[in-house]
């Protein structure tokens, strides 16, 4: 596969992305997923005027109206295209490896909002919730970038956000 196919493989699921993300904007009623589905949809237009300036370099003025259309919209939302060629833009990966996710990381905790549910309730009808689990299973991240990120956004109104301090027995 050529990196033409690739930037154009790669553009094509970004629109894609964005589709979703408008979608759960639309119908979501949890303003934490509204905010990180926005922005996401930054983070793939920026990602998609890098590819497209590269795509432009490649193809040498194929595709001119629908670049100059995307540029537009780019700019509207104050993302100017780069110049062709230019590498597109690093953007930081969400993947923290072993790292453990900590509240400023809950943009990117996602796929685990049923434990935060659940968590969430316990804490609701309980003054110590224990987390327990063998090494290395996520239970700091689930504290941290889960039921603490929560608590600061409000989820539990007048009461105090907790301590998460992991233990290892």
């Amino acid at each position: 596969m050529s990196r033409k196919d690739d930037l154009e493989r790669n553009i094509r699921e970004s629109y894609d992305l964005i589709r979703k993300d408008e979608e759960i904007i639309r119908l979501s009623d949890r303003p934490r997923e509204q905010r990180r589905a926005q922005r996401e949809i930054e983070e793939l237009w920026t990602l998609i005027a890098g590819y497209l300036a590269e795509y432009r370099g490649l193809v040498r003025g194929a595709l001119a109206d629908e670049i100059a259309q995307i540029a537009r919209r780019l700019s509207t939302l104050g993302i100017e295209l780069p110049a062709a060629r230019e590498r597109p833009p690093q953007v930081p990966c969400p993947y923290r490896g072993l790292e453990p996710f900590e509240a400023e990381h809950a943009a990117c905790y996602y796929g685990r909002e049923t434990m935060v549910e659940r968590l969430l309730a316990r804490v609701r009808d309980s003054d110590f919730v224990a987390v327990v689990g063998p090494s290395g299973c996520g239970k700091s991240s689930l504290l941290r970038a889960g039921l603490i990120a929560t608590l600061r956004e409000g989820a539990l109104p007048g009461r105090p956000v907790p301590v998460a301090s992991p233990i290892a027995i």
